[in-house]
């Protein structure tokens, strides 16, 4: 499956280096994605590349996603992060898992989910448009807006690990990643929307969904 965090925080480019590393030494080496809330983002099949962008760069949060294929080709076109329009704003968008009955074609179905909610005006316009979409699957969506003032992540039936350390904080889409850091862990397991504020990390809505 592929690996989604964001991180925020002094050491947010450091941080991030490091879970990259440990997510491609896991096998996510299907195409590489950051966004910074300097404005760069990056979206390449090259680690290398990939790895180097995030360590220069000097920034203090960041949404990253490395992806293992599970449908749609391994091609630039289907790294994550693709910009997308809802809630009145424009979004970078990432997926950790799959969804039954998308993405069957050239495109993966992180895509096709993502672009089914573009125009929503709501959260619970998403909601209910997820509700009327949802086929089997399972994952964690991540989307943050283009200014980095709001980070959405939308849970279907797995788990989202939001670690606060003294350093930074962490929000990964799984905790494989998270093995070498210490600090106070909250499991987020129920379907949720969940809507931070950037860079304080702070909870400002949790909306349950009832799928």
């Amino acid at each position: 499956m592929c690996r989604a965090f964001f991180v925020a925080g002094d050491a947010a480019n450091y941080t991030a280096a490091k879970l990259a590393k440990l997510s491609y030494e896991l096998y996510n080496r299907d195409g590489y994605f950051f966004a910074c809330n300097t404005g760069k983002h990056l979206r390449t099949l090259d680690f290398t590349e990939y790895y180097k962008m995030l360590l220069k760069e000097s920034y203090t949060a960041v949404l990253c996603h490395l992806r293992s294929a599970s449908r749609g080709e391994v091609n630039e076109k289907n790294v994550h992060g693709w910009k997308f329009k809802f809630l009145g704003d424009y979004w970078y968008c990432v997926h950790h898992g799959t969804i039954e009955g998308f993405g069957e074609g050239e495109l993966c179905d992180s895509y096709y989910f993502f672009s089914s909610l573009e125009g929503s005006s709501s959260i619970e316009e998403i909601a209910n448009r997820i509700r009327r979409m949802y086929r089997r699957g399972s994952g964690a969506f991540f989307a943050v807006n283009l200014l980095f003032t709001q980070l959405l992540i939308i849970i279907i039936y797995h788990p989202v690990y939001h670690l606060k350390r003294q350093e930074n904080e962490i929000i990964a889409s799984k905790s494989d990643i998270l093995r070498d850091f210490s600090g106070q862990l909250h499991i987020y397991s129920d379907n949720s929307i969940l809507l931070f504020t950037v860079p304080e990390i702070n909870l400002e809505e949790k909306i349950a969904l009832e799928l």
